[in-house]
């Protein structure tokens, strides 16, 4: 069994977390490792949570969408504030904050990029990483903000051949720095490899199909990938390309799991993301293999770190993969097809974002005018 460095991380943290000291006591008490700012947590905190910054907001006439942007800088600059101790205690490879890009840059990677730099100036903190979605496109912006000095948390990885492809591009960015006299020590970037979905994926072309002698696929394809890109995660960090990285301070990329959780309801209720009751295959063991787990804030106190091994070998890993094209299942197109879905997601959580800040602002702008 590898020695467990996992832990978890909170996907949501917003303004009522942080200003209730709820944050600071998962980080003691509960071994999180590092939290996500997403605008999904601006929409769902209601208006009461950042009632105040709204306000000076619409005396400054920001636009939603500005309006917006500030105040996930703000939950970031708190929460690495926060996380500060336990990122210095570890020597940079925990205590990380991730802020999200708006989503509608995902596949406008020159955007994507200005977009990084004007976070990264706004925020001002070594430990705040920016989200990038590893579209096909957005790899080349990995690469170019982790080439410039910004921290990168990759998200929306859901197959294996992206995942190494995402690798390579960190790799790439790395070496630039380096080529340009920029030390690499600082920029720590996240993996995130979304194991959530894809069983659930599975399962429906199942049915789809009619297959009934599909046992051996059956609720292992997220585990299986999982341990797949858990053992190429190693020997990445083996080769001789990292090596030389290593030698001039990069840190090594962390991987960190997707939640089997559906995000949370507006209301702060948790639903399970068709997986019934019962925890998933891919729930099992993710905590160990020295990796991080990623799930939604209102779960984050009931959430217990696992740290044994998966259900399955490597070569058993590859078995169940290899065993999907006989069902007529393409695991390529099932992860396109995820991502797609976690894209429109993300999309339409920040335009309710923007719209519940726009209702905010223009209730606020109504007092001051009458005022």
């Amino acid at each position: 069994m590898r020695p467990a460095g996992g832990g978890l991380w909170l996907d949501g943290i917003g303004r009522q977390e942080l200003y209730d000291g709820t944050l600071g006591r998962l980080v003691r008490e509960h071994g999180v490792r590092g939290v996500c700012c997403v605008p999904a947590a601006v929409g769902s905190a209601g208006p009461s949570a950042y009632a105040p910054h709204l306000a000076i907001l619409a005396w400054r006439d920001l636009s939603p969408g500005a309006a917006l942007a500030e105040l996930l800088a703000y939950d970031a600059r708190w929460a690495a504030d926060l996380l500060r101790p336990l990122h210095e205690a570890s020597g940079g490879a925990d205590g990380q904050v991730s802020v999200a890009l708006d989503p509608r840059l995902a596949h406008d990677p020159d955007a994507s990029v200005a977009a990084a730099r004007r976070l990264g100036r706004a925020v001002g903190r070594s430990n705040v990483l920016v989200a990038i979605p590893a579209t096909l496109r957005g790899l080349g912006v990995v690469e170019e903000c982790l080439a410039a000095g910004i921290g990168v948390h990759a998200t929306h990885v859901y197959s294996v051949e992206r995942y190494v492809r995402v690798v390579e591009s960190c790799f790439a960015g790395l070496e630039r720095a380096v080529r340009a006299g920029r030390d690499p020590a600082p920029v720590a970037p996240v993996l995130s490899f979304a194991v959530d979905g894809l069983d659930a994926a599975v399962e429906r072309r199942l049915r789809e199909a009619d297959r009934g002698a599909a046992g051996a696929v059956r609720g292992r394809v997220a585990v299986a990938s999982a341990r797949i890109v858990r053992e190429l995660h190693g020997r990445l960090l083996g080769s001789a390309r990292w090596a030389g990285l290593a030698r001039h301070g990069a840190r090594a990329p962390r991987l960190l799991w997707g939640t089997p959780f559906a995000p949370p309801y507006g209301n702060g209720t948790v639903r399970r993301a068709g997986y019934g009751a019962r925890p998933s295959g891919s729930d099992l063991g993710l905590v160990a293999w020295d990796a991080l787990r990623a799930v939604p804030a209102p779960v984050g106190t009931r959430a217990a770190v696992r740290a044994e091994e998966g259900p399955l070998n490597e070569r058993a890993a590859w078995e169940v993969l290899a065993a999907l094209p006989g069902l007529g299942i393409c695991y390529r197109e099932l992860a396109t097809g995820l991502e797609r879905g976690a894209l429109a997601r993300s999309g339409r959580c920040s335009q309710e974002a923007r719209a519940a800040v726009a209702a905010a602002l223009c209730e606020r702008r109504a007092y001051r005018d009458v005022a």
